[in-house]
């Protein structure tokens, strides 16, 4: 083995320690944020969005970071990336449109998870919300409604939790 294999070992050995560190790391922020939220009373909905958020950006920075010790320019790696992500956006739009505003919907906050609501003519009690839709429980079962529909429909809450 000459240097230049035992230099590449080496940056790789690095960077899987940084991809490893970075993933810990993220994990550790993600419950870290949820075990800091623990204490607030009331609904946790937000507070788990925003921590797979920050998992996320800490753990992609992670996987740069370590693609650039391995020894590749990131900048060229970043800008197909980028236009690769692009093209994925543009295909998801209407899937983001969902986010974005389930995203509104949990910062809004029309209605609380608990709350009995009526949207476009389906009645139920919300049991769960996230980024890309709401589940009310209706007599026939789970009704899984995309927050999308949510933002552009008038919301009637038929029945309000108490806020504590």
């Amino acid at each position: 083995m000459n240097s230049e294999h035992v230099s590449l070992i080496f940056r790789l050995v690095q960077a899987c320690i940084v991809l490893v560190m970075g993933y810990v790391l993220a994990f550790i922020s993600r419950v870290g944020l949820q075990r800091v939220t623990k204490p607030i009373k009331g609904d946790k909905t937000l507070f788990i969005f925003i921590s797979h958020i920050v998992f996320w950006m800490v753990f992609v920075a992670a996987i740069i970071s370590a693609i650039n010790m391995s020894g590749f320019y990131t900048t060229s790696f970043l800008t197909v990336f980028s236009a690769a992500f692009a093209a994925l956006i543009i295909s998801l739009q209407k899937s983001l449109s969902n986010v974005a505003s389930g995203v509104l919907v949990l910062f809004q906050r029309p209605f609380r998870l608990g709350d009995v609501i009526e949207v476009k003519g389906v009645k139920g009690k919300v049991i769960e919300m996230n980024a890309f839709m709401t589940k009310i429980e209706v007599e026939e079962g789970v009704t899984v409604i995309p927050n999308g529909i949510l933002l552009d429909n008038p919301i009637n809450v038929v029945k309000a939790t108490p806020i504590k």
